[in-house]
Parts: C-alpha cells; structure tokens; sequence
C-alpha cells in the first residue's frame, strides 16, 4: 500500500494533477531470510511530498585502458557496464507549527490537523524514514546479527525508469543528505531538502538481469522517431 507521510491513501491518483507521485518502496527478496521479512516487510510504500524539480540519471562504463609504448594514444578495451546512479532532491514542509497545535492532539498537529494535510509533513518522522535505508538492523535473538538496509524500489511515476520499462528502478540508497533551511520558533522543523542518491541493482530473486543495448532501441524504438544523420564517409574525411 501506497501512502504519504500524513498516512492518507496515495496508490489511486483521482485527479490529474495528482500522477505525477514518486515514492520510495522496500522490496523484499525471495533470497531474504525470516528477519529480513519480518522487519522489512511491513514498511508502507511512501509518498514523496513533492514531485522534485530534477532529476540526475548516470551511468558509467568501464573501458580499461592499456598503454602501448610508441604509441600516440593509449587504447581501450571495454570489460562491464558501470554503476547507473539516480539523484534527486526531495523538498519536503509544513505550514502548521506544532507546538501552537497542541489543543487538537499531537498525532493530528504533526499531520496537520489544521488545514491541507499535505501541505504538514511531519519532518522529524521524515528524517527517520530516510535515514532508516541506511542502516541496519540487528537481531534480538542474543547473537545480535546485523542485517543489511533493505533494498528499494524508487518509482516516477509514469517515467519507467527499471530495467527494460519496468516502472520502478530497484536499489539501494548510497548517501542521504539532510539540510535543514527554516524552524518554527520552539524549534521545530519547518522545511528541509533531502539531496538523495540511488545505485540500481541487477540482482533479483536469485536472477541477475542484464540489460542489453538492443533491448532499449526495441523499447524506444528510437531508430524510428529521431532523424539519423548520416553523413557522407560517416566522419572520416
């Protein structure tokens, strides 16, 4: 299930402005043992506050170098496909100071009980959200097993941006940045932006998925709706 930080229902958009969701999802693994499900397994899909304004898409590949003696360059032999990165920032506010809500209840001061709930995010337990993707969690079973952070589907909505068209990119998050930019007066979150970067992984469910050039022209088919240019000698005189 699909929710947001005021925990109000995010999976069925009604309105045509309310697509546009990206949202952070644990994925388990059939690969994970009893504790990862246990703990993993029971953590909501959640909803970004806003659309973020960008987003950075990267990948590297490895070409090794070799240098020949004599020679005016060095040459390069191709071995993997590198890292793919995804960044964005997340911006994330509330209107309502909780401490001057306090007459109508905590929980519904934090999620703001006066006005948009949207518009309230309860920055602290948003931090703590991000923060837990980092980290592990050990067992309470006396051998206090460190299990590793889950990993995460990060979706755009309506971009498929997975393997092959797929609509969510699974990952682990590699840095969280937190900057803290306005407070209420006791002292309370009022904005911050969260700089976030994700590494996608291939491995899934004992499978690992490669992804081959020719899958993407026949996804795209972008041989068809871009104008090829092909010039005479194709750049050799």
């Amino acid at each position: 299930m699909l929710l947001d930080l005021t925990g109000q229902t995010a999976l069925e958009p009604k309105h045509e402005s309310e697509k546009s969701v990206a949202y952070l999802e644990p994925y388990i693994d059939v690969t994970d043992n009893a504790d990862v499900r246990r703990l993993y397994g029971e953590i909501p899909a959640i909803q970004f506050q806003y659309w973020p304004e960008s987003l950075s898409d990267s990948k590297d590949s490895a070409w090794e170098e070799r240098r020949i003696p004599g020679l005016s360059h060095p040459l390069y032999h191709w071995s993997s496909g590198g890292a793919r990165t995804l960044s964005f920032t997340a911006m994330m506010a509330r209107d309502n100071d909780p401490d001057e809500m306090e007459d109508i209840g905590v929980v519904e001061a934090l999620i703001g009980g006066r006005g948009d709930k949207h518009l309230n995010y309860d920055l602290e337990a948003a931090v703590a959200w991000l923060r837990s993707f980092q980290l592990p969690t050990y067992t309470e079973d006396g051998d206090f097993t460190p299990l590793p952070p889950p990993k995460l589907f990060l979706v755009f909505h309506g971009m498929r941006l997975g393997l092959n068209g797929q609509m969510g990119v699974l990952c682990y998050m590699a840095s969280c940045e937190i900057t803290s930019q306005a407070w209420f007066p006791g002292g309370k979150l009022r904005y911050i932006e969260a700089n976030l970067s994700f590494i996608e992984l291939i491995q899934r469910d004992q499978l690992i998925t490669t992804v081959s050039r020719k899958a993407l022209t026949l996804q795209t088919r972008y041989d068809e709706r871009l104008p090829i240019a092909v010039p005479h000698g194709r750049g050799t005189t």
